[in-house]
């Protein structure tokens, strides 16, 4: 957030689900860790700052809240954040216990990461510049997780993707994903893309950052904003527009359509 003013700033911040029982929090209950990260930052941010409990979903879902307290002038910033980490004894057992990490007898599973990423969101500039402008968002919620007997049949994302591209599925040029490699979020990605991307194209880029950091959890959402910000700036995105596309561990579902901006 350098350059912004903390009182006019609000922190959106996306921490580990309680209902995961994370280490994180035996010295912290949920509802104090938001205010223990802000000062131990030592800003004095807005008091309309939030501590997200809903997983990455819930990071993408926080944009259409951004988006009004921006324009209702109540903030100048709001700071996207999440932090997560499944390197954990608490977390690898309980994966371990339902077989989803990836080892040598489970080569569909997934490789638990740990990170944290934020974007500092402020209303669209005056004057033209590179960038990325936020469109649109919508959620759903998957009642068929990966915590459950059953496989998702795509339905919460596929929602959550028609509510965000309203028309505008044809504009899509390439796609961030949070799928993580495991059997189950590659099962309902294919399902919800087969039913939501219906114009013909040669073909369509994915990003997984999951392929290069793990599975970062909470922290999903901010990154892959990061990473469309950054392929918009420097010129590198695979076309114009962008659907971010989050799944959360609770059945939470989010996206996002992302356009960017040439500079001038």
């Amino acid at each position: 957030a350098d350059g912004a003013e903390p009182a006019r700033t609000a922190l959106f911040l996306t921490p580990p689900e309680s209902s995961r029982g994370h280490p994180c929090y035996e010295h912290v209950a949920p509802r104090d860790l938001l205010q223990q990260i802000i000062e131990t930052a030592g800003l004095k941010l807005h008091p309309r700052s939030r501590a997200l409990d809903g997983g990455a979903a819930a990071g993408l879902a926080s944009l259409r809240h951004a988006g009004d307290l921006l324009a209702g002038g109540e903030v100048r910033h709001v700071l996207i954040a999440g932090v997560d980490s499944l390197v954990n004894p608490h977390d690898i057992g309980r994966l371990l216990a339902a077989n989803r990490l990836m080892n040598d007898d489970n080569p569909k599973g997934f490789v638990p990461g740990e990170g944290a990423a934020a974007v500092c969101l402020t209303q669209r500039a005056g004057k033209a510049g590179r960038g990325c402008t936020i469109l649109a968002t919508g959620s759903a919620t998957e009642t068929d997780t990966a915590a459950t007997d059953r496989f998702s049949q795509g339905r919460a994302m596929l929602a959550a993707l028609k509510e965000a591209a309203g028309g505008g599925e044809p504009e899509v040029d390439f796609v961030l994903s949070n799928v993580n490699g495991e059997r189950y979020a590659f099962w309902e990605a294919t399902l919800a893309h087969a039913r939501f991307y219906r114009t013909r194209r040669e073909r369509l880029p994915t990003v997984y950052p999951a392929m290069t950091v793990g599975d970062i959890g909470a922290a999903g959402a901010a990154l892959s904003l990061v990473i469309a910000r950054d392929a918009f700036e420097t010129g590198y995105a695979p076309g114009k527009i962008a659907m971010a596309e989050i799944a959360s561990e609770s059945g939470l579902r989010s996206a996002a359509i992302l356009r960017g901006e040439s500079g001038g």
